[in-house]
């Protein structure tokens, strides 16, 4: 089964940089003639396939790619084709940019951030597990601190 079934105009592969966690300075996009480095996306591919538990051939059949182009994706030995990246992206769920350690263009809408670290993804699950009392609750003690009546900033 092929999960990618997009039409896709005008894409540019060749953009090179990570995006980093919230308050980073990152360069522009448009500074960054090359792609980012092939094995540095290949891992990044293996790392979601091995999270994932599933086999090299299982993912190929799935985005419709022979084992032998998704194991060179992996490998960094072969940068697929646009629709194979983008395939890769759809059927584990991660944004493009992030796949390719891209950094979205200046003063384009951003409409999030993006992280794999640990830490900010676990303030994130416990976040998103509270309703909205707990939230509020949260955040009248992060921002009152350690002490009580002390406001912070």
């Amino acid at each position: 089964m092929n999960v990618h079934r997009h039409s896709v105009g005008h894409a540019d592969l060749n953009c090179k940089s990570a995006v980093g966690p919230a308050g980073t300075d990152v360069e522009d996009a448009v500074s960054q003639p090359d792609m980012a480095d092939p094995k540095k996306v290949g891992q990044r591919i293996k790392s979601l396939r091995r999270q994932s538990g599933q086999t090299q051939s299982e993912v190929a059949e799935a985005i419709g790619v022979a084992r032998s182009t998704y194991a060179e994706m992996e490998n960094g030995t072969d940068r697929g084709g646009l629709d194979s990246i983008l395939a890769v992206a759809d059927y584990f769920k991660v944004p493009l940019d992030w796949l390719l350690y891209r950094t979205p263009p200046a003063g384009g809408p951003l409409l999030g951030h993006f992280t794999d670290v640990p830490d900010e993804l676990a303030w994130l699950d416990l976040w998103r597990a509270m309703d909205d009392h707990e939230r509020a609750a949260m955040l009248r003690m992060l921002r009152r601190g350690t002490a009580p009546g002390r406001e912070v900033g």
